[in-house]
């Protein structure tokens, strides 16, 4: 929001009703508006102030398109933790958020603590909106990771991104950024989260196969945890723990050797099928339950 600036008198938020209005009249089911502050001070239109006039105002949303909001339970600082929080529940008692997205960061009981604090809002707003509380509003959840990749740590070591607080087991080594999403995503897939594959995203073959490899580690050790043992029968396939590892450490070398290889071109097509953020991507993805493709619009 603090970059959607005007010199007109309040332009920031007429541009935000223009484009409200705009939305609106796709009338395609998937459009979704998802409204961040950014990180630093908050200007006097943030995220929450748009959506409180919003609602006064009465500005009308179609069922064709949703709100949503970003949520960030990684603040080490314990006052900048309680401010985020009271201001998640204020942009919810609007009644007009339909999705939280929840920020990346590695502190895992955190993001657990914050799924109970989120699973908790949505059945007191289930409940509230069906009999004493109009405002409130059934709202689904996504959780964001990243792919472990050396680029990505590289990345996050040299110039880590505003609010994104990451830990020395994630920064260490793949090896250990790799544990870490593989939890999160066994975590997200517990309180029946979306998942979001933050930017850079999935832009070539070889990060496709790091999601692939990532979903069949989550999935099987959520199997293990169901039937309390350490081997899971899939059909007529057998697997113990040392085998998926030795699969994922196969992949994660067959990844490493591909990172240190410059890339010639923006993008790769593959033999087998082509990967991009925007297409179709199949029964893994599905079974992931991972978000459609259609990215959110970020104001």
């Amino acid at each position: 929001m603090k970059y959607n600036k005007s010199r007109k008198m309040d332009g920031a938020f007429l541009q935000l009703k223009d484009y409200v209005k705009n939305t609106n009249e796709l009338n395609n089911p998937k459009n979704e508006i998802l409204l961040i502050t950014g990180s630093g001070p908050k200007g006097k239109l943030c995220s929450l102030t748009a959506l409180q006039r919003m609602q006064q105002e009465s500005i009308p949303i179609a069922s064709s398109c949703s709100m949503a909001v970003a949520f960030n339970p990684f603040f080490p600082n314990k006052q900048d933790y309680e401010d985020e929080k009271r201001r998640l529940e204020e942009k919810l008692a609007t009644g007009i958020v339909s999705k939280v997205y929840i920020q990346f960061g590695a502190d895992l009981e955190r993001l657990q603590s914050a799924l109970q604090m989120l699973t908790a809002l949505q059945s007191a707003a289930t409940t509230s909106s069906s009999t004493t509380c109009p405002t409130s509003k059934r709202f689904e959840i996504c959780g964001s990771i990243f792919l472990p990749t050396k680029m990505l740590i590289a990345q996050q070591k040299f110039r880590p991104w505003n609010g994104v607080f990451l830990n020395d087991e994630f920064l260490s080594s793949p090896d250990g950024a790799r544990r870490i999403v593989v939890q999160m995503m066994r975590l997200y897939e517990e309180y029946s989260s979306e998942i979001l594959i933050e930017a850079p995203g999935v832009r070539s073959e070889k990060d496709w196969d790091v999601v692939e490899s990532l979903l069949r580690e989550r999935d099987y050790y959520l199997l293990s945890s169901l039937v309390g043992r350490g081997v899971v029968e899939v059909g007529d396939d057998k697997m113990d723990v040392k085998q998926i590892g030795k699969v994922n450490k196969v992949e994660e070398s067959r990844t490493s050797r591909d990172d240190d290889d410059d890339d010639t071109s923006g993008s790769t097509t593959s033999k087998r099928r082509k990967t991009s953020t925007s297409e179709s991507t199949g029964d893994s993805l599905m079974k992931s339950n991972l978000p459609p493709t259609n990215l959110p619009s970020k104001i």
